[in-house]
C-alpha cells in the first residue's frame, strides 16, 4: 500500500520541479482538483487519462500533475544508481554523520514511512538535496 500521508504529499509536490517523470499506466499522481489518482493511460502527447469512477474518464495535462511514486518505484530509481538498502540504513541511522541534518536529528526520526525514507535518501544521494522545514534544500558540501 502506498503512503498517502500529508508529509509525503508535500515532499512529492516540492519535488515536482526536480523529477522529470513520464507517467505510466498505474502510476499515482496528485491533481489540484481531482486529488490522488491513478493513471489509466498516457499517449505521450502531454496528456494522460484517469478514471474517477468506472464511468468518468478525465483527460489531464501532465503539467498539472505531481508524481506520487511507490516505494518500489523509488527503490528502482535508487537501484539504477547502485544505492543499496545497506546505504539506506546508514542514512536513516546517520551512522556516518555526513547527512547534513541538524546535530542530534537522525533521518529515521523525520521520515516515518518507506516512501518518505527512500525519497529522502534518493534526493540526498543523487540530487544532493535534503528535506528541511518542508523544502528541498541544497546540501552544503
Amino acid at each position: 500500500m502506498i503512503d498517502f500521508s500529508d508529509q509525503y504529499k508535500i515532499m512529492c509536490e516540492k519535488a515536482k520541479k526536480i523529477f522529470d517523470h513520464y507517467f505510466d499506466p498505474g502510476d499515482y499522481f496528485i491533481h489540484e482538483v481531482l486529488g490522488i489518482q491513478k493513471v489509466d493511460r498516457n499517449r505521450g502527447d502531454g496528456y494522460m487519462y484517469c478514471k474517477k469512477k468506472e464511468y468518468f474518464t478525465y483527460k489531464i495535462s501532465t503539467t498539472e500533475c505531481v508524481w506520487f511514486p511507490t516505494v518500489g518505484q523509488l527503490m528502482n530509481l535508487a537501484d539504477s544508481y547502485n544505492l543499496t538498502s545497506e546505504i539506506l540504513k546508514n542514512f536513516l541511522n546517520d551512522d556516518k554523520g555526513y547527512y547534513d541534518y541538524p546535530i542530534g536529528i537522525k533521518p529515521r526520526s523525520i521520515f516515518r514511512t518507506p516512501e518518505e525514507q527512500w525519497l529522502a535518501f534518493y534526493f540526498r544521494e543523487i540530487k544532493k538535496l535534503i528535506w528541511v522545514n518542508q523544502e528541498w534544500i541544497p546540501v552544503k558540501e
